[in-house]
């Protein structure tokens, strides 16, 4: 899904979990799926929570 909730592509349409490479000069951003968080010294991610109980990173991307 995309910020607004629409779906961009459904579960059927993915292979192994990722979409297809739209373009060849497509390329892989690993920032796009880790997202921007601190760690805390246990190691664990430090989050923000949204008013909706939401995850966010710290660039207010949803985090799963």
């Amino acid at each position: 899904m995309n910020r607004k909730g629409k779906v961009l592509f459904k579960k059927q349409e993915l292979k192994n979990g990722e979409f297809a490479k739209i373009f060849s000069f497509s390329k892989f951003n690993m920032a796009n799926v880790t997202g921007q968080f601190i760690t805390g010294k246990d190691g664990k991610p430090l989050l923000n929570i949204d008013i909706n109980g939401s995850l966010l990173d710290n660039n207010e991307k949803k985090v799963n």
